[in-house]
């Protein structure tokens, strides 16, 4: 009998072939040692700036990958930097602006962990300029062994002198929406509404106008309301943001009935009445009201606590050889009913 030891040595030297390729496949060589990873962090992207009243705030994306296409680990360092510019419109190359520009800030970003692609970050310099004027702003962004590819694109601002607040903020009711009202302020060319719902919430912008009043028809009744303007001043680069007036809270209540019925047209018939007419438009619409009248002082026989939710009504409630006059109110979910619409008089054959 063969050892097993004896049947693998013949099953080795008798097929070398085989065992070759196999030897050539296993094998390697060792290459040129990789260089260390620099961890250099890519550009920062979509910076912007604007002028507020606490002072210049500039904004922008920063980077989640380096330059070698890995994921950053580690917390960026971002420097911001200044160049008065002559005329609002001067085109600078980046080599100037890295040449002529200076230091104004750094910050350093938050744990790279907690950055998304939808992170903002942004800085105020509350500095004081000397004189008013354009300025082009850059951002630099290194890592901690303060290695970076230069700087994000430039973004530039007009500094000018702001707008002063608005003045004697009015908030009244109307049929027709919240009416907000300010007086003009010096410097301003156009103003933001902001409005909140709830006192936790901050405010938001709904809309910019140029003049001094603003008809507010985005509401929910029975719903308070807090408004505040601020006043803006545009440059050649954009806005500059001023002061906010004082606030004025409004409750909103549903006071206002619909607008009476129009286009009443009837049709009498032996046995019927058939009443129909142009539908209201008020988006709290509950429905109608039909009266009718046999003379000018007799009581309003009305089609009672049950509205008409439609723009048509037949009335066979009536008496052969009979003169009568119909009219029709519109009623919201309030209870609010309107005037009545004009009166049609008909006899009834």
């Amino acid at each position: 009998m063969r050892s097993l030891t004896s049947f693998s040595k013949q099953i080795c030297f008798s097929y070398p072939c085989c065992i070759l390729p196999w030897l050539l496949i296993s094998c390697g060589s060792v290459g040129e040692p990789l260089p260390p990873l620099l961890h250099i962090p890519e550009r920062a992207e979509n910076l912007s700036v604007k002028q507020t009243t606490g002072g210049i705030v500039l904004s922008w994306t920063p980077p989640l990958r380096t330059t070698e296409a890995m994921p950053l680990r580690e917390k960026l360092r971002f420097t911001i930097y200044e160049l008065a510019l002559s005329q609002p419109d001067e085109l600078i190359s980046i080599e100037y602006f890295e040449s002529a520009s200076s230091e104004v800030a750094t910050i350093e970003s938050p744990a790279q962990d907690r950055l998304t692609k939808d992170t903002r970050l942004s800085v105020t310099l509350n500095f004081p300029h000397s004189q008013e004027g354009v300025f082009a702003y850059g951002i630099r962004t290194a890592n901690q062994a303060s290695r970076s590819i230069g700087f994000s694109d430039l973004t530039t601002v007009e500094i000018v002198e702001g707008p002063e607040a608005p003045s004697g903020l009015v908030v009244t009711m109307s049929s027709d929406g919240i009416i907000v009202e300010w007086k003009d302020a010096a410097r301003a060319s156009a103003y933001q509404i902001l409005r909140r719902s709830n006192k936790k919430d901050p405010l938001m912008e709904i809309d910019m106008v140029t003049g001094t009043r603003f008809l507010d028809k985005q509401f929910t009744w029975d719903t308070s309301y807090t408004y505040r303007i601020r006043s803006t001043r545009r440059t050649s680069t954009g806005l500059t943001e001023g002061p906010l007036s004082p606030s004025v809270e409004v409750f909103v209540n549903d006071i206002f009935p619909p607008e009476p019925p129009r286009g009443l047209t009837i049709v009498s018939l032996k046995s019927r009445v058939d009443l129909s007419w142009q539908p209201n438009t008020e988006l709290d619409l509950s429905g109608y009201r039909i009266h009718r009248r046999t003379t000018q002082t007799s009581p309003v026989v009305s089609s009672g606590d049950t509205l008409v939710k439609n723009p048509r009504f037949t009335d066979r409630s009536i008496t052969p050889k009979t003169t009568y006059r119909y009219t029709i109110t519109a009623v919201d979910k309030k209870g609010n009913e309107s005037r009545e619409g004009q009166a049609v008089r008909i006899v009834v054959p």
